[in-house]
């Protein structure tokens, strides 16, 4: 009777542990999915995998960037970064990577159109 339950119990946690593998694919792969790019003239952000969404910003339209990160993101580098246009609703992108560099790389992108204007 003993190695009928165990086996019932192994079953059960290679489930487990499936379902844990098929969760944690797919977090890889909407990582994976995402691309930022800061230019000389614009924010570019493209999201899904599937359905793909992309958001554009002009940097002189930029009016904030605002990063946020978890006890868990501060370890593991990813956060919350919040870019908002003038006159425009602010877009939200999870699961950043780095997200104090993205912010720090859109400053220094936007001090150098500011110097190159005047």
């Amino acid at each position: 009777m003993k190695d009928k339950d165990a086996g019932g119990t192994a079953i059960a946690g290679l489930v487990w542990l499936a379902a844990a593998g098929v969760f944690v694919l797919l977090g890889y792969l909407r990582w994976k999915a995402t691309e930022f790019a800061v230019t000389n003239k614009r924010i570019v952000v493209k999201t899904g995998l599937l359905n793909r969404k992309t958001f554009e910003l002009l940097l002189s339209k930029v009016e904030s960037i605002g990063v946020e990160e978890g006890l868990m993101g501060r370890w593991l580098g990813y956060g919350l970064a919040v870019v908002k246009g003038t006159g425009g609703t602010p877009e939200h992108f999870k699961n950043v990577a780095l997200p104090q560099e993205f912010r720090r790389q859109v400053q220094q992108a936007e001090q150098k159109v500011t110097i190159g204007a005047h």
